[in-house]
């Protein structure tokens, strides 16, 4: 069909007539192929700089929240070494001093499952339910360092004294956001090895004087006694 030049056009009170198109006018069927096969490259071309971006973003948090894991793994350790200085923190946890209770190894699994639970679902190609995931981690995470003891709190240093901040690739990620499917990285065992700790301890009785069979009032004696001298 011929077109009209005009921007605007009206009505107009003319017969209107059907104008074939010339030979050698217009689009040909091979034109018009080229023009879908460019704009379908195009769009594919779209397509793969989004997955690719998606790509990148997964692997980012995947780093991260191995890197969490570790730095978990490091404060766990220190908290079970702890178990087996009793004597040097007994009496501030019978006496009920501030910060101090008893090292519980255990604190540290459900942000090490939440954020196993994460990097599987980001490696299943869901990128939104991993980051979903990956908030609740966060939060387990950073209630596992509100709870820990004062004994423990003194090896911590500026490396892992404290829950990370969230990455910033984590505000791109969208609800249904998607990315290519991958093997769960390697560092992602360190997940097992902190569900593996099952140590606990019992709390020690309250101070009483009353009952000289203790081992820590034998020390709180001596102690004394060193004073005295």
């Amino acid at each position: 069909m011929a077109r009209s030049v005009s921007r605007d056009p009206k009505p107009t009170d003319r017969q209107g007539t059907t104008v074939k198109p010339m030979k050698g006018g217009g689009l040909t069927d091979r034109d018009s192929k080229l023009l879908r096969q460019a704009g379908g490259k195009q769009g594919n071309q779209a397509l793969d700089g989004r997955l690719q971006q998606s790509t990148v973003m997964r692997d980012q948090l995947l780093a991260f929240i191995v890197k969490r894991l570790e730095t978990m793994h490091k404060v766990q350790s220190f908290e079970k070494i702890e178990m087996k200085h009793e004597r040097e923190w007994f009496r501030a946890l019978a006496r009920g001093q501030a910060g101090y209770f008893l090292p519980d190894p255990t604190r540290w699994h459900e942000a090490a499952r939440q954020y196993q639970r994460a990097a599987q679902a980001m490696c299943n190609g869901n990128l939104g339910h991993g980051a979903a995931l990956m908030e609740r981690a966060m939060e387990a995470e950073r209630a596992a360092y509100d709870s820990l003891p004062a004994m423990v709190e003194e090896h911590l240093d500026h490396t892992n004294d404290e829950a990370a901040a969230a990455p910033a690739e984590l505000a791109h990620v969208g609800t249904n956001s998607t990315a290519a499917a991958c093997a769960m990285p390697q560092g992602m065992r360190v997940a097992d090895l902190i569900l593996n700790v099952q140590d606990t301890m019992e709390r020690p009785p309250p101070l009483n004087r009353r009952k000289g069979n203790a081992w820590w009032l034998e020390e709180d004696e001596e102690e004394e006694e060193d004073d005295e001298d």
